[in-house]
């Protein structure tokens, strides 16, 4: 069996690394994602859950700018972003909403005999609903007169 691979690390090089950084996750020398975390370890520890479409992989290069607050931390991701254009940054990649709406199963519009159809049928359960709470209303009127 193997044994986990152990690191000592000093509590002085993990203190580097609470509070607000933003990170540049490279591969073969191009920008794949720009982020921000206060808690970038987790946030990094994050991108290696199983099943996601990009885990880390031992040649990528993570680089960690440290940010004096969440505001500098904001505009510094937000230029490095536009700066890098980095392929896996969604609100800003245009590429990205053009590839997903290729992958999209096209839509299929209802022609007005078919939303009419479907209205009538709604209206028709409305009504169906109105008149039995209305039957069963008159029911119960009449046993508590009975009574």
């Amino acid at each position: 069996m193997n044994d986990p691979v152990s690191s000592i690390v000093p509590v002085s090089e993990l203190l580097k690394y609470i509070g607000p950084h933003v990170y540049i996750w490279e591969r073969d020398g191009a920008p794949l994602y720009v982020g921000s975390s206060c808690h970038v370890l987790s946030r990094l520890d994050s991108h290696e859950v199983v099943g996601k479409k990009e885990p880390f992989q031992i040649q990528d290069r993570i680089e960690l700018i440290p940010c004096s607050s969440k505001e500098e931390m904001c505009s510094v991701e937000i230029r490095l972003i536009q700066r890098h254009e980095p392929i896996h940054n969604r609100a800003y990649n245009p590429q990205y909403k053009l590839n997903k709406a290729k992958d999209r199963a096209p839509r299929t519009l209802k022609t007005h005999a078919e939303l009419s159809a479907i209205a009538v049928k709604k209206w028709a359960k409305k009504r169906v609903q109105r008149s039995a709470r209305r039957l069963a209303s008159q029911h119960e009127r009449t046993t508590i007169q009975n009574s």
